[in-house]
This record gives C-alpha cells, structure tokens and sequence, in this order.
C-alpha cells in the first residue's frame, strides 16, 4: 500500500507541475494556446488527492490491526521482528544486524512469530488495485 500511495503522489506532482506549466502558458507568454487544459488538470489533481486520502485512511486503519496482531505476540524479541519487518519496513538483514543475529535466525524467529499471530475477524484485506 506504501508504493501504492507512493506512485499516486508521483502523479499528484506530475498533475501539479503540468498545472503550472499551463498556468504559465495563459500568463500572456508569446506562443500560448487557446484551448484550454487547466480544468482537466484541476480535474486529475483533485481526483488523486481524493484517491490518496482514502488510501491513507485505508493504510492507518491497517496499521491499527497489525500493530494490534504484533501487540499480541507473546514472546517480546518475535513481536520484535514482526514489527521491524511490517511496520517500520526493514529488510532481513537490516533486522538481523538489529538484533544481532543471523538472516536465517531471523526467519526462524519470523516463522515462530507468524504461528501465534492472530488476525482480528474484522481485518482490512489489502485491495492491491489502483485506486486511481
């Protein structure tokens, strides 16, 4: 969901610097057109800006539960892991230099981990699709 959002505010930008781009071309610049774009970018911008709120809301609203499943686990050094890796995004071995042990203990402490992990009923399932 973070590439997600994270391409959608690449697209923002885009829409952004083209509106500014045409904002200028209607400055009375020699060479401007007569047509005009700047309500479709307006448009486009405040379609992703829309398509990113919910995507931000959709994001917080699972890193609740997730954080609520980690907070469950009841051996502190896995939860640690399963934090490291799904809220804060670290590779195996960024979390394995952490918590100075080898990439493969890290899997063994992950797989542990996954066992008595406990998905709420009411979880968000991850829409991958764009939203845009």
């Amino acid at each position: 969901m973070e590439r997600q959002s994270q391409r959608l505010l690449e697209e923002l930008e885009q829409w952004k610097s083209r509106a500014a781009k045409v904002t200028r071309a209607f400055s009375g610049a020699p060479g401007g057109s007569s047509s005009d774009p700047l309500p479709e970018c307006v448009g486009k911008i405040m379609e992703l800006e829309e398509a990113l709120n919910r995507q931000i809301d959709q994001m917080v609203d699972q890193r609740k539960i997730i954080e609520k499943a980690i907070g469950a686990v009841p051996q502190t050094l896995q939860r640690e892991v399963l934090s490291l890796r799904y809220i804060k995004g670290e590779s195996w071995e960024e979390i394995g230099e952490k918590l100075h042990y080898g990439v493969q203990h890290v899997h063994r402490l992950h797989g542990w981990a996954l066992k008595t992990v406990q998905m709420p009923k009411d979880a968000i399932e991850c829409d991958c699709q764009p939203m845009v």
